[in-house]
């Protein structure tokens, strides 16, 4: 649910959740020419222990990026890519054996994801990061650039690259990120938002999340700036909270995301979100944490209130845009699918649904 502004709301959310189907492209161009300027918002206080002088970033190959091209694009996205290793049970190991296993590797990153759904769409985007030389980085960039997304504002040096793990019979994320490139050098690109910015070639949206402040000081001091710069320059801010508890405690996560809220156009939230922030920012409206849906990260009573109309679930959702003060808040509902779903239709398929019921 996006509050205020109804169907044209909706179709943002498309950002984040879009499908192959036909008009998407037709409807996120409709929405950038519609917005106008972005909300009048209070100017940006200064960065919360960022040093004004960025003349000394952490070393990397920064020199080859071409910020020109990226402000060609209408949507930038900042943040780290990983490589995934999931197990399969279902796969046979050749020779057998305890000590091997077959997993699935694949490339991720949240910020990486929503460049490449959008490009897949038709929007221009681009993808702003740090990768390690060799190898592996360049496995990563081989994936965004054969989705079409704009990486010239990649920085490569010597490093590691993160990792994400999903042992054996779980469902936990084990991650090996602290030591990577990007932790250790993502404010070497901070001099590539100063660029974009004298250069007058800022994109109408910037997209980062709650992920990339919880990984290591020098990858909050490039989010803090890259947030401030983007809303000196008139663009808009998409701030996805995507909290992972595995990096950080939600209270940690939430004293780094608050004093940014002045900058942002649009936070996204999960169901679990709205409920914990239901409760701490709603604390004098006792029904709103109720009305927010108890049993995080189950989220029942959320879907009951979405699904039948009660619109307390939007109430809750009105209430902590005015207490949060951001012109549009997202709810992110998620729900079990079934696999017969994705079976290839017999007849064209109708008009899809709206990504979040509509209240």
């Amino acid at each position: 649910h996006l509050a205020p502004i109804g169907l044209a709301a909706r179709q943002l959310l498309t950002m984040f959740k879009p499908r192959a189907e036909a008009g998407s492209e037709k409807m996120w161009h409709r929405l950038l020419q519609s917005a106008g300027a972005p909300p009048a918002l209070p100017p940006p206080p200064p960065p919360w222990g960022v040093p004004q002088n960025t003349s000394a970033p952490s070393p990397a190959a920064a020199a080859d990026l071409a910020p020109e091209d990226a402000g060609q694009c209408d949507v930038l996205c900042f943040g780290e890519a990983l490589l995934t290793y999931k197990f399969d049970p279902s796969a046979p190991v050749p020779g057998g054996g305890d000590t091997a296993s077959v997993c699935l590797r694949a490339v991720g990153g949240s910020e990486l994801n929503v460049a490449v759904a959008l490009s897949r769409i038709g929007v221009r985007s681009a993808w702003a990061s740090v990768l390690p030389t060799g190898g592996l980085g360049d496995d990563v960039l081989d994936v965004a650039a054969a989705a079409g997304v704009d990486t010239s504002l990649v920085a490569r040096r010597a490093g590691d690259i993160g990792t994400l793990h999903v042992r054996r019979g779980t469902h936990a994320p084990l991650y090996q990120r602290s030591r990577s490139a990007f932790a250790e050098a993502a404010d070497s690109l901070v001099p590539t938002w100063n660029q974009l910015a004298s250069r007058a070639a800022w994109p109408p949206w910037v997209v980062v999340t709650g992920i990339t402040p919880l990984l290591g000081p020098a990858a909050l001091s490039a989010w803090r700036i890259l947030i401030h710069t983007a809303h000196a320059q008139g663009g808009r801010i998409s701030l996805d909270l995507n909290h992972r508890p595995a990096l950080g405690s939600f209270d940690a996560l939430w004293s780094l995301v608050a004093p940014m809220l002045p900058c942002v156009s649009i936070l996204v939230l999960s169901e679990g979100n709205v409920h914990t922030l239901a409760e701490m920012v709603l604390q004098d409206q006792p029904d709103a944490g109720a009305s927010a849906g108890k049993g995080e990260p189950g989220g029942e009573h959320v879907a009951g209130d979405a699904a039948d109309g009660s619109g307390r679930f939007e109430s809750v959702l009105r209430q902590l845009r005015g207490a949060l003060g951001v012109p549009m808040l997202a709810c992110s509902i998620k729900r079990p699918i079934n696999p017969h779903d994705h079976a290839a239709p017999a007849a064209p398929p109708a008009a899809p649904a709206a990504a979040v019921p509509a209240a």
